[in-house]
């Protein structure tokens, strides 16, 4: 079981986070009009960057992040992340 009340990230809605997001809005048009599907261009956390662009869902309301195995394997060792 993980720990609960953890901090784990943060998502800015209808605003700018210029303290911890570059100061400029990129407009992304959603692939899939029943929920905010997009093209991700680029990641990068840490030493790890990928470019090689894939399919994301943006979702407040759930706990799910997931992606590409290479991808989410990379993010994850980079974050320190532990599997529990």
């Amino acid at each position: 079981m993980g720990e609960e009340n953890v901090y784990g990230g943060r998502i800015t809605y209808g605003g700018l986070d210029i303290e911890n997001c570059e100061p400029h809005v990129v407009y992304e048009p959603v692939t899939e009009p029943s929920y905010w599907q997009f093209k991700m261009k680029r990641v990068s956390i840490g030493t790890f960057s990928s470019s090689t662009g894939w399919l994301a869902a943006s979702d407040t309301s759930g706990n799910l992040i997931a992606g590409p195995p290479a991808i989410a394997s990379a993010i994850a060792i980079e974050a320190g992340a532990k599997v529990s």
